[in-house]
């Protein structure tokens, strides 16, 4: 019996001592840390980079905010970098960006952001809308405001028109003093000026191998993706690279 409580105890011992040898899983204890929240993207006054460590030791994605307000991520967060845009109408002035994993004090961390001096333009609403007897046209204009909410007057804005993924059409135009084509029917908030030309798909090119202009638009889901916006000569505007939400589906009334 001696004999086994010796060999038992030897086992313990070994096993004791492997386990002391093996170095601790590092950073697993340790608190999330923010080392610095920097601009990341000179062509992109919103687009930020936060540096710090352990933003993985949580639920993922984690959420950031500024001053309370949650920010739209970029990419693919990582432990020690997390990139994500302001909102639009950001002021010049000093804020806070906080990253959160979860409830635990070690899944949280603050700090400090300065904004300056920023000055950008955004894609504020991509407008679709129909017309003719049947709502077989389809059309689709661009509304562009600075970070004040004015309206931007000479932007060129280049986008994409698609249906169901199908890119149609790539549209370029300047911004103008009108309200739209519909007074920005289709926007929650309309800008009242500011508004591209408006673009139908009749017109775009062949599709399946009909003359452009004897046909309807093809039906499906329609959405858009902007390429760039261009500022008005003599301006600092800078475009914050955002495409808003947007896409309608279209369904031909043969009833009419």
């Amino acid at each position: 019996m001696r004999t086994r409580r010796i060999a038992v105890l030897a086992v313990f011992v070994s096993i004791l001592a492997l386990m002391l040898a093996q170095p601790a899983m590092a950073g697993v204890n340790d608190p999330m840390r923010i080392h610095d929240v920097r601009f990341a993207d000179l062509d992109n006054p919103r687009h930020i980079k936060i540096v710090g460590a352990q933003f993985d030791n949580g639920f993922s994605p984690p959420l950031v905010t500024l001053d309370g307000v949650a920010l739209t991520l970029t990419g693919t967060p990582t432990d020690t970098s997390i990139e994500a845009f302001l909102p639009r109408r950001t002021q010049n002035g000093d804020y806070t960006i906080a990253v959160s994993t979860g409830s635990g004090n070690k899944q949280n961390a603050e700090h400090e952001l300065r904004v300056r001096d920023l000055v950008a333009m955004s894609v504020v609403c991509i407008d679709w809308f129909f017309s003719g007897p049947r709502d077989e046209h389809i059309h689709t204009e661009v509304h562009v405001e600075d970070e004040s909410g004015n309206p931007v007057i000479g932007a060129v804005v280049t986008w994409e028109a698609a249906y169901d993924g199908f890119v149609y059409q790539t549209n370029t135009s300047a911004t103008l003093d009108v309200d739209g084509k519909v007074n920005g029917a289709g926007c929650s908030d309309p800008t009242g000026s500011g508004v591209t030309d408006w673009f139908c798909c009749i017109g775009a090119g062949k599709f399946d191998g009909d003359i452009p202009g004897k046909r309807s638009c093809p039906s499906g889901f329609y959405s858009a993706r902007v390429l760039s916006v261009d500022p008005p000569g003599g301006t600092s505007l800078v475009w914050d690279g955002v495409t808003p939400s947007n896409g309608v589906p279209h369904e031909v009334d043969n009833t009419k």
